[in-house]
């Protein structure tokens, strides 16, 4: 089971990074409206590979079809 050696001394500590880790990125996101990532199941694809035009719509739908 996961965490299940887990000491308290090692648990305090990591309860303490884990409070540092999210005051840094509160603070690093002060001046962000949103946060996006991609999607899709799979490496992001190029904005070129997936414009819609004539030659790759098949490639468009088939990366925006994708589910997990």
């Amino acid at each position: 089971m996961p965490g299940a050696d887990t000491t308290t001394p090692g648990y305090i500590e990591l309860i303490k990074n884990r409070s540092r880790w999210i005051r840094s990125m509160v603070s690093a996101m002060k001046e962000i409206d949103a946060f996006l990532s991609p999607t899709v199941p799979c490496v992001a694809p190029t904005i070129q590979s997936v414009s819609l035009n004539l030659e790759n719509e098949l490639e468009f739908f088939k990366l925006n079809s994708l589910s997990y």
